[in-house]
Formats: C-alpha cells, sequence, structure tokens
C-alpha cells in the first residue's frame, strides 16, 4: 500500500513524498511503514502492529484496550 502522508524528510527538512506499508517478511503480526522523500529517497523505516487490539475489562467494569 502507498499513501500521501503530512511528514517533512528529516535529512532534508521537505515534504515526504509517499509511505509504504508492508506486511513484516518474517512476523505475521507486523507491518514495516517506510517513508520516502523526493530528494533523499528511503529516509525513515518502522515496525507496527497489524494485530487486532485486545479489550480487557479494567475495575469497577470499565474497559480499556491492551496494546
Amino acid at each position: 500500500m502507498q499513501f500521501q502522508t503530512d511528514e517533512t524528510c528529516p535529512k532534508c527538512r521537505k515534504r515526504v513524498m509517499a509511505v509504504d506499508i508492508d506486511l513484516h517478511p518474517t512476523d505475521p503480526d507486523l507491518a514495516v511503514r517506510t517513508s520516502y522523500c523526493a530528494d533523499c529517497g528511503p529516509v525513515s523505516s518502522s515496525s507496527m502492529s497489524i494485530r487486532p487490539a485486545q479489550v480487557a475489562v479494567g475495575m469497577k467494569g470499565r474497559q480499556f484496550h491492551v496494546k
């Protein structure tokens, strides 16, 4: 998948051209997010969970999301 973003390049401070999100090569619960600058190329990469959030019941019956 490819997305437009409002991020800035950490190297040249220009607007980042696009962000790719691909499945992680070895972990099925992760995706790799890579930002691309038109001038500098790939400038940052991070992993993010694609596993559905778990819901747990907290004190006094309130619900909260566990990450």
